[in-house]
Parts: C-alpha cells; structure tokens; sequence
C-alpha cells in the first residue's frame, strides 16, 4: 500500500528451481506515502498458483517480512514559483529565480 492506494508488483522474472522470487513495483507519478509503505501478509495471486517440484501448491502467506515504514514514496513533482526582477517586457540581462514547493529545489539563473 502506498498511502490510500493498493498497487500490484509486477514479478520481475520466471522462478524456476528457486526459494524466492523478486517482485518489482515502478514509482508512478502522483504516488505519495509520507509515513512508509505497508505489505500485505500474503501474496495475491490473481488466479495463478505457484507449485513445488511435486506439483504442491506453495502457501502465500508471507513470513518474516521486515517493517517498510522507512520506505518513504514521494511520486509527486514539486511546483515551481517564478520570480524576477525584470519588467513586463525586457531587452537586458535579468535575474530569475526558481523556488519550489518542496525542500532542496531552487535553481537561480
């Protein structure tokens, strides 16, 4: 979960012969979780099944799954405030400067 939102991991290649299997999630724009993400307890397969060697199907339920509160997502870009020292219109050097809505972006040109 990413704030409010449940979003699916994608698997991110065939398991074959394996223990574990890496799932991918890409950050998408507009995705925004400032207190950490959360993971369920268990996979949600969406009608596949994972079997072992002797055609037993695996039990989803995840164990052992560290906490992801440090996982911050900030999907969202900052907005910039535009200001300048010129006129309305101009023909000469001038000063601009870029602030934006968040911590560490100001760009002075």
């Amino acid at each position: 979960t990413i704030g409010t939102e449940t979003v699916a991991a994608t698997l991110q290649a065939p398991v074959s012969a394996g223990t574990s299997a890496t799932f991918v999630y890409t950050i998408q724009e507009g995705d925004l979780d400032s207190d950490g993400i959360t993971l369920s307890n268990s996979l949600t397969l969406n009608g596949a099944i994972i079997v072992d060697a002797f055609n037993v199907n695996a039990v989803p339920t995840l164990n052992n799954v560290p906490s992801s509160a440090g996982v911050i997502v900030d999907g969202v870009k900052p907005t910039p405030t535009i200001t300048s020292s010129a006129g309305t219109l101009t023909n000469a050097a001038f000063t601009a400067t870029f602030t934006y809505d968040e911590a560490n972006w100001e760009i002075s040109l």
